[in-house]
Parts: structure tokens; C-alpha cells; sequence
């Protein structure tokens, strides 16, 4: 997933410079032009903010992630040192990339989405299968992501007995029981 989105920011970096084979500089054509930046107001603008906000909600399983390690204080603060600078850089670097060389007013941004948009727009000619595989490959960390989220959630309500005692059960530093009820629950 990351190395999609680096892989994304390079291409429309050097599609933005016109250095790609047959693209143009775009310059600040499609930030000032057709109505200029923001032609329907702030509303949009909100929109993202909230749906970027809703993607710092899976921030605490890095914290619960870098308390389970050998130097628990250090490893919460870089954990959340770094990941706020990664979804700052990737989140806001892609959209950057993709306003400055996709009309707003493109009709494929609203169809199939912005980064196949890009992509499209830029002739990469399996756009859908490789965006198809991206996204099924952040459903997939997602998944995991919760499913280790809910499973130390799990071990930590058992260690104030507030859950049943066999899910607290640790094998080889894994609470295996909290992670398969977790996995069970998440698929019903």
C-alpha cells in the first residue's frame, strides 16, 4: 500500500514537471482555471477533512502496537510521531498531485474516483486493476489492523475482569483465543 501511494506521488510529480513521455508541464492550470481554486467552496474541502479525520481513528492500534514493544515510552511517541507524518505527506501529497493535474470538473473523478482518474489521465492502461488491488490491499491491513486492535481490546477487559478469562490466555506473546473470537465476530 505504501509503496503504491510513493509510486502514485512519483508519477504525478514527474507528470506535474512534464517529465513523463507525452505530458506537459501542467503548472497551476487546473488550480486557478475553470473557476479557480475551490469553484464550489469550502464544502468539499470539509468533506476530506472529516474522511481524513475518520482515518486517524485506526491511529490507537500503532499505540497499542508500539506499547507491546521493548521500549514502550519511546515507542508510543515515534509510532505516533511518524505515522501522523506519513498520513500528512501521503494523504496530502496525493491530493496535491492529483488537483494540480486533474480538472476538477473531470467527470471520471466522480465515477471511478480520483486516483484511477489520475491514472487514467496519465495513459496507465490497467488503472482499474491496479487500483482494484490497492484498495483490496488497504481493506486487507485494515482488516488486520482491527482484528489486532480488538483482540489486545479483548486481553486488556479480561486482564480488569471485565471479559471471559479465556480470551486473556497468551500463547507465545499472543492472546490466540481474543484473536480468533475477534476474527469469528469481525466476520459475522
Amino acid at each position: 500500500k505504501v509503496v503504491a501511494i510513493v509510486v502514485f506521488l512519483a508519477l504525478g510529480v514527474l507528470a506535474v514537471l512534464g517529465w513523463l513521455p507525452d505530458t506537459d508541464p501542467v503548472g497551476m492550470a487546473n488550480l486557478t482555471g475553470q473557476g479557480g481554486f475551490l469553484p464550489n467552496g469550502w464544502g468539499g474541502v470539509v468533506a476530506g477533512v472529516l474522511t481524513v479525520v475518520f482515518a486517524f481513528g485506526g491511529l490507537e492500534v500503532v499505540t497499542i502496537a508500539a506499547a507491546e514493544s521493548e521500549n514502550p515510552v519511546q515507542g508510543v511517541a515515534k509510532a505516533v510521531r511518524t505515522a501522523m507524518w506519513r498520513i500528512a505527506v501521503y494523504s496530502n501529497g496525493s491530493m496535491a498531485v492529483i488537483v494540480t493535474l486533474v480538472p476538477w470538473d473531470n467527470p471520471k473523478v466522480a465515477e471511478v474516483g480520483a486516483f484511477y482518474a489520475m491514472l487514467d489521465h496519465l495513459g496507465v492502461g490497467s488503472a482499474a486493476q491496479i487500483m482494484n488491488v490497492v484498495i483490496l490491499i488497504a481493506l486487507l491491513s485494515a482488516m488486520n489492523a482491527n482484528i489486532y486492535g480488538a483482540s489486545r481490546m479483548a486481553r486488556s477487559l479480561v486482564a480488569r475482569g471485565q471479559g471471559p478469562a479465556v480470551l486473556g490466555r497468551i500463547s507465545s506473546g499472543v492472546p490466540r483465543n481474543a484473536v480468533l473470537f475477534s476474527s469469528v465476530f469481525g466476520f459475522l
